[in-house]
């Protein structure tokens, strides 16, 4: 980019001066008369477009024309600065077109993981379905051990498909959500039910407030997928858990928000990692240890949990874990109410080295050998009573 020049010239002489800038084509169609015109009226005119330069090449350029006014408020000329923006609108355009071309591929990608999680599906189910029945019959131990490898290894591979399978779906817009007022209870209770014998086999325990039936706690959400994003943070409270430690799992509604925290004995998070924790396939270098995954459950979550009209974001720091917080909608017409079974939620982390001391307390006496490590995990909805 450069300044041309500054003019201050008047009458015929600018107009040919105005005249020799211009292609033919702006010419024949009387822009050098126009533009003088309209900054005669309005004391000013800008523009861009093609101009010539001495050598005849043509050039894209940002032209300014300034009316001079003169003290008795006659007009006296012209002050005309030319820019050359040629440079700048190639690379504008090789941009747009780079930005066109990625789109074009990502939407092929899309395309692509979708209709590859339909076709390993069907072989996969052939092969899940014959370890199961292999698994029925009298088998030597060894034998045994073989056919749980095969299912084991089938159902992580079949839980990736799945979710390749629901991300490339948001990313092409056509992942179908049934939002509705959901009862949390209830919701939470199902998902225990499917995540105890997990936590069975990793020796952990599971505190959870007894069920309450007479609870009215609602949230606007799709349950399937809600369900999704909270099995996934029960999972991941038990596979990075310490060796036989504790999940504390808490539902409260409060100030016109569903709470449900998962609060785990881990290890938390680094705040180097923190950036990269919803990254799709990032397992922050656990994928160099033994604990099964494929780094999208959390990626996944959270657009699930965008999708629903909320937001899922994370706190953290080592040695005193994580807090995942996610908000949506209430239904309308309802007043907030309150119905805490498990008592305070775990505080949130302050920065300074404050927090709720007597809550960290409360956990050390359950575990004195393990100090004040704790990881927590808050899925948040907005309720409804």
């Amino acid at each position: 980019m450069k300044s041309d020049r500054s003019k201050s010239r008047g009458g015929e002489r600018e107009l040919a001066v105005q005249r020799e800038r211009y292609t033919p084509e702006a010419i024949e169609a009387g822009y050098p008369e126009m533009e003088l015109r309209l900054a005669t009226a309005e004391g000013r005119f800008e523009e861009e477009g093609w101009r010539v330069r001495k050598d005849g090449t043509q050039f894209w350029a940002n032209v300014l024309i300034t009316a001079l006014v003169g003290e008795d408020g006659e007009p006296r000329g012209f002050a005309k600065i030319t820019r050359d923006l040629t440079d700048r609108r190639a690379q504008s355009q090789k941009n747009e077109r780079l930005q066109v071309q990625a789109e074009a591929a990502s939407r092929a990608k899309t395309e692509f993981l979708s209709r590859m999680s339909h076709e390993l599906r069907t072989p996969l189910n052939a092969v899940l379905g014959f370890a199961q029945l292999l698994a029925l019959d009298a088998l030597r131990p060894e034998q045994r051990e073989a056919v749980d490898h095969i299912q084991r290894a089938g159902d992580l591979l079949l839980s990736l498909i799945d979710e390749v399978l629901d991300i490339s779906m948001i990313e092409a817009n056509r992942l179908a959500l049934s939002l509705e007022p959901i009862q949390l209870d209830a919701l939470v209770r199902q998902c225990l039910q499917i995540i105890a014998p997990m936590a069975a086999e990793h020796e952990i325990q599971i505190v959870a407030p007894p069920p309450h039936q007479d609870t009215d706690g609602y949230a606007v959400a799709d349950q399937q997928r809600l369900k999704q994003a909270l099995l996934n943070l029960l999972s991941n409270a038990v596979k990075y858990n310490r060796p036989h430690g504790t999940i504390w799992l808490r539902l409260a509604l409060d100030e016109g928000r569903a709470v449900i925290s998962v609060a785990d004995s881990g290890h938390g998070i680094g705040p180097e990692s923190i950036e990269r924790l919803f990254t799709p396939f990032e397992r922050l270098g656990a994928e160099r240890g033994n604990v099964a995954g494929t780094g999208l459950g959390l990626s996944l979550s959270k657009r699930l949990v965008e999708l629903m009209g909320g937001t899922l974001t994370v706190e953290s720091e080592v040695g005193r874990g994580s807090v995942f917080t996610s908000t949506s909608s209430a239904p309308p017409n309802r007043a907030p109410t309150r119905h805490d079974p498990a008592g305070p939620a775990p505080a949130r982390h302050d920065r300074r080295g404050g927090g709720d001391h007597a809550e960290a307390g409360r956990r050390d006496a359950r575990h004195p050998d393990r100090g004040p490590d704790r990881c927590c995990a808050r899925l948040t909805a907005s309720p409804s009573p």
